[in-house]
């Protein structure tokens, strides 16, 4: 599986999922009947590793902590398929400080 990140080649992950959701706005009519309208279909985004090294984990912080969007590419009908994204949450362990090992490391993004 070839996942990128921003240009950069990703390690293969251990698990990739993509979740869609809808943006919508709902509201109650004077009948009680539910009236959507659906905004848009975005999608969200989990990458998940077993291990990770502190290089590695440096990559991941540091778009996390920057705040600011980046291109995620990943396979998709043998194709591949871009969309801009941010990270939204970033779960790691420290299992070893040296060398620095981190375990469990989860990555989730939502498209923008």
């Amino acid at each position: 599986m070839s996942l990128t990140a921003d240009g950069t080649t990703l390690l293969d992950p251990n698990d990739f999922s993509v979740t869609p959701f809808r943006i919508e706005r709902s509201k109650r009519t004077a009948d009680g009947s539910l009236v959507t309208d659906v905004i848009a279909i975005k999608h969200s985004y989990q990458i998940g590793y077993d291990e990770l090294d502190g290089d590695e984990v440096v990559f991941w912080t540091t778009l996390y902590e920057g705040g600011s969007t980046f291109t995620f590419t990943y396979p998709r009908n043998s194709s591949t398929q871009s969309k801009t994204v941010w990270i939204t949450d970033l779960t790691k362990k420290m299992t070893s400080i040296t060398p620095e090992t981190w375990e469990d490391v989860v990555i989730s993004m939502e498209e923008v």
